[in-house]
């Protein structure tokens, strides 16, 4: 692919000169990445983090080959948790924070934050959860092992395991296989090491 080289992402030397609390083996971030708290995200083994993700929380912490695809955003302050192999397409948005929108406070950035009420919270990618394209995720939300979310999904409360999810809110669809996913990422790790 013409325009793509290693020189496109960052070498560890300068995820390290950036503060990044932790960078395993083979990490992949390509330099269009936006950090706002480096001293707070944790890169493991194998992950990749495509050009044009936002990381605006607190906490960050990215599995072991974990993908973040392009024009994702993190945002709201909180804490975000991608465990091992999972991952999000184009666009996702994950809010570790928002604020109130029921009248009782004001919102929005510009305002003081003691006239806002706002919600920070932790949201969390089990194993093997695969979110797609422009999948939207609230605050304080857990999708458990190996769900995954249609395109255009909104997620706003806790997904049961091995599930697939789709539509705003997003509704049960139908059970999501789980026998063939943990047996290859065994073969994976016998072979490559994570």
């Amino acid at each position: 692919m013409e325009g793509l080289t290693m020189s496109s992402m960052y070498t560890r030397k300068e995820l390290l000169a950036l503060g990044i609390k932790h960078i395993g083996q083979d990490v992949k971030v390509y330099k269009n990445v936006i950090f706002t708290r480096p001293g707070g995200v944790t890169l493991e083994s194998g992950c990749q983090i495509d050009d044009f993700v936002m990381l605006l929380a607190s906490e960050i912490y990215v599995g072991k080959r974990v993908h973040v695809a392009t024009m994702t955003s993190v945002i709201g302050g909180g804490t975000m948790i991608f465990e091992d192999y999972s991952g999000c397409s184009s666009g996702c948005r994950l809010i570790t924070g928002t604020d109130n929108f029921v009248g009782d406070a004001m919102a929005n950035a510009s305002i003081p934050i003691e006239y806002r009420k706002v919600e920070r919270g932790v949201i969390r990618l089990c194993k093997f959860v695969l979110l797609g394209a422009n999948t939207v995720v609230f605050p304080n939300v857990t999708i458990s092992e190996g769900t995954a979310t249609g395109a255009c999904s909104l997620v706003h409360k806790d997904l049961k395991e091995w599930s697939i999810y789709l539509g705003s809110p997003a509704k049960y669809f139908k059970p999501r296989r789980r026998d063939m996913i943990p047996a290859l990422c065994k073969k994976m790790v016998e072979k490559y090491g994570y």
